[in-house]
């Protein structure tokens, strides 16, 4: 009924909108010992979307479209490090060090 009359790229906009406000809300009301779950679990995510842009990156002609991806690549390796660093520091914290 609304597809017809809905610009795809304002849609995605919209949900991306969305997305990110639901994120924020979500990690604003949590306490701050489950930030770093939230920061794991989207570095995680991060890999999933940085497995994407590697694919686009290297079928997408050059131009608009692979410049975006490209910076979804770097975004996505920025989010997977950080994820990567809150994982060691977790892990480091619940392991025992013998003097």
């Amino acid at each position: 009924m609304f597809a017809a009359a809905s610009d795809p790229f304002l849609f995605r906009l919209a949900v991306f909108v969305l997305a990110v406000c639901t994120g924020w809300y979500a990690v604003s009301r949590s306490l701050r010992g489950h930030r770093q779950s939230f920061v794991l679990i989207a570095g995680l995510v991060a890999g999933v979307i940085l497995s994407g842009a590697i694919q686009s990156v290297a079928m997408l002609p050059a131009g608009e479209a692979r410049s975006l991806s490209f910076a979804a690549l770097l975004l996505a390796s920025a989010g997977v490090v950080a994820g990567l660093l809150i994982a060691r520091r977790r892990i480091s914290a619940v392991t025992r060090h013998d003097p």
